[in-house]
Order: structure tokens, then sequence, then C-alpha cells
């Protein structure tokens, strides 16, 4: 019987933690989404400010110019965020032993994969 009771919570334990990382996948997408993301912000904007068309047309054109030119900072800022990145892994991966080397780099592996598959979705 305790056999059973240990799988089952094994099993609750797992479905619980795929909702979860399922839910988190969802919440974070919305935020990835500049139209979805400028259209909640338009909302409450026009819900607390009471806005009328022309002044909604107007927000929504200014979020949408905005957006542009922060993706252009971003692009503009990402290469010196790459180089500190690799620097310090670089520093780290100086203090620690042969194995501990192998390990890290696995792990900055994987995290780079991670990394490049947000970005494509």
């Amino acid at each position: 019987m305790k056999s059973l009771d240990w799988k089952a919570l094994l099993i609750g334990a797992l479905i619980g933690l795929l909702a979860g990382a399922g839910i988190a996948r969802v919440r974070f997408e919305r935020f990835r989404d500049p139209e979805r993301r400028h259209a909640r912000v338009l909302q409450r904007f026009e819900r607390a400010l009471k806005l009328d068309a022309e002044q909604k047309a107007q927000i929504k054109d200014i979020l949408k110019a905005k957006h542009e030119k922060m993706k252009s900072l971003h692009e503009g800022v990402k290469p010196k965020f790459d180089e500190l990145r690799l620097s310090t892994r670089a520093e780290i991966r100086k203090l620690l032993r042969p194995d501990q080397q192998a390990a890290f780099d696995r792990l900055e592996a994987e995290r780079d994969a991670r990394h490049a598959r947000r970005r494509k979705d």
C-alpha cells in the first residue's frame, strides 16, 4: 500500500510540475508579444482615463513607434551585453577544476540552447 501511495504522490507532483510550467510559459508569452502588451496598456488607459477614439488611436501609434525604438536600442546594446556575459563565464571557468569546467561548459551550452529556443518562438 505504501508503494502505491509513493507512486501516486510522485505522479501527482509530476502533473503539478508540468501544469505549472505550462501556465508559466503561457503567461510569459503574453509579455513577449508587443501587440498584446500594447493592447493591454491601451485598454487600461482607456478605462482609467476615459479616452476618446482619437486619443486611443494616437496612443496606439505612440506605443508602436516607441516599441520600434526600444527594439533598436536593444539591438545596439546586445553585443555589449553578450561580451560581458562571455567575459563573466571566462572568469568563472578559470576558477574551476577541469572536471568542473566540463560540467560548467555543459550547463552553459544547455542555457544557450534554451535561450536560442525562446528567441525562435
